[in-house]
């Protein structure tokens, strides 16, 4: 039995190996990878990604003044601007992270007509 024991670190090292192997393998196969290794086979080369996102926000005039409020709060890293046209209020929030070379951008927007009130989240 004591035999058996011995042998069990160096088992449980290649499992591990093993395991992180494929973990390394099922990210080069990404989606992202996989169009980026695409482009370079094409000889394109890609210089930046961007991301977009958009959710609906089913919120009143006053609960659309409390989010603003509640973004610029939490997120005060922020640099907020508002602005206001006929029936379309933008509140936009920009961070710049110099390290990380990113860019991030929140969008605020509610659209106010007698008819159709909406709001989404950029």
């Amino acid at each position: 039995m004591r035999k058996y024991l011995k042998g069990w670190p160096l088992f449980a090292f290649i499992l591990f190996f093993v395991l992180m192997i494929q973990g390394v393998r099922a990210e080069e196969s990404s989606p992202l990878a996989q169009i980026a290794e695409g482009l370079k086979n094409q000889q394109i080369e890609v210089d930046g990604w961007t991301l977009h996102a958009k959710t609906n926000v089913d919120i009143s005039s006053e609960q659309f003044s409390k989010k603003v409020k509640r973004l610029k709060d939490e997120l005060r890293q922020y640099e907020w601007t508002e602005k206001k046209e006929q029936h379309v209020t933008k509140v936009t929030g920009i961070y710049k992270d110099e390290k990380n070379d990113t860019e991030s951008k929140i969008l605020l927007v509610k659209t106010d007509t007698k008819s159709n009130q909406k709001s989404y989240l950029l």
